[in-house]
């Protein structure tokens, strides 16, 4: 059977991967009576982002162990909006398998809670069961522990999804994504975000943007503070715009 990928998008409710993995397995084991879960369902891995500067909602990459395959799926929901981007593929068995027992080697099922006390870094919670064990750990700032096992495994996950679902960018819903650039901004201290008047609803960092070309304003107001400050700038067409700001300045 032919690998498949589904893209959908929702209004007026929470995107579940759950959906999409039954309608895989179905797809793979056959028009059959539903059964009871088989064993290999309880293989799986989910990483949920649960604070950072995301411009997304919310976020979650995932793979589940069905017959015949692994399920593969991407999520993002878009801001104030009920609007967001499910995208689930199939990968097939051994290949789920390879990247489940590298990730086992690594460290997914002994690790503990880890983090770094920094202005920056995204919090994800992970949790994974493979071969009748299990382990759900929060990490933050991963890519900056001493401890280098935690960013191995989060980057291999995001590669094994986003090389099965593509990659889900943020982006201005109004505006061609063809027409877009992105802005990284990152202040010191931390800030709440506006940009041409519409806030965030989050603090920064903020990372992969998309906004429109042309002449941008950002309002932003330190955490615990009424200092605000504005600024001007520039985004370019196909082009990554990065500010790194010290507001005490």
């Amino acid at each position: 059977m032919a690998l498949s990928e589904k893209k959908s998008s929702g209004r007026g409710r929470t995107c579940s991967p759950w959906p999409a993995l039954v309608v895989a397995a179905v797809l793979l084991c056959g028009s059959g009576a539903v059964q009871a879960q088989p064993e290999y369902w309880f293989d799986h891995v989910r990483v949920t982002l649960e604070a950072g500067g995301s411009p997304f909602h919310s976020v979650q990459l995932g793979m589940r162990r069905i017959d015949g395959g692994w399920v593969v799926w991407q999520t993002k929901q878009y801001p104030y909006v009920p609007v967001y981007d499910n995208r689930v593929s199939v990968a097939p068995a051994a290949e789920g398998d390879e990247l489940m027992t590298l990730l086992d080697g690594t460290g997914l099922l002994d690790l503990k809670d880890a983090s770094v006390d920094v202005p920056f870094g995204l919090t994800f919670r992970v949790e994974a069961g493979w071969k009748g064990r299990s382990n759900t750990l929060v990490v933050r700032g991963a890519e900056l522990l001493e401890d280098t096992r935690y960013a191995t495994i989060l980057e291999e996950l995001r590669r094994f999804v986003e090389g099965r679902t593509g990659v889900v960018r943020y982006r201005d819903l109004v505006q061609p994504e063809s027409e877009l650039g992105l802005l990284n901004l990152r202040t010191f201290p931390q800030a709440e975000v506006e940009i041409d008047g519409v806030p965030l609803g989050r603090e920064t960092p903020v990372n992969g943007l998309e906004l429109g070309p042309g002449v941008h304003v950002a309002r932003l107001k330190q955490a615990g503070s009424d200092k605000v400050r504005g600024i001007k700038f520039t985004v370019y067409k196909g082009q990554v715009t990065n500010l790194n700001l010290n507001l005490n300045e």
